[in-house]
């Protein structure tokens, strides 16, 4: 009886972790907040859109980043504040059993004005809706 029961689990346990999403994060709205440190208190946001994610890349705004596990780093090129987009270095986390996702870490943004570049940086946060 108890090799049944075991026997049992064990399928159960297979089909659910096979039919579980394999996208995460998963494809969808998300929400930014880009927080400056130069200049100092600036926070700006953005609408995002992830609309794919595999084991070793993520589209977010049509621009593909790599991701390694949970590490995501790249260029999001088609932002609505940033001329030229930002490159960010962050990870991606999620409750266990909550479809809820969040992607955090650094950026970078280079811009010109007056004809000199500069370049400014920061923190990110990206929340599902």
């Amino acid at each position: 009886m108890k090799t049944h029961i075991l026997f049992i689990t064990s399928i159960f346990l297979i089909v659910f972790g096979l039919g579980c999403s394999k996208e995460k994060p998963s494809i969808g709205n998300y929400y930014g907040t880009f927080t400056f440190s130069t200049p100092q208190e600036v926070v700006k946001t953005a609408e995002i859109e992830i609309t794919e994610s595999s084991k070793n890349k993520i589209i977010i705004n049509g621009s593909e980043l790599t991701k390694d596990g949970k590490k995501i780093e790249g260029k999001i090129e088609n932002i609505s504040f940033s001329q030229f987009g930002v490159d960010v270095d962050g990870e991606w986390s999620h409750k266990l059993f909550s479809k809820e996702y969040l992607i955090k870490g650094t950026f970078t943004e280079e811009y010109y004005q007056g004809g000199n570049q500069y370049q400014n940086s920061g923190t990110f946060e990206i929340k599902s809706n």
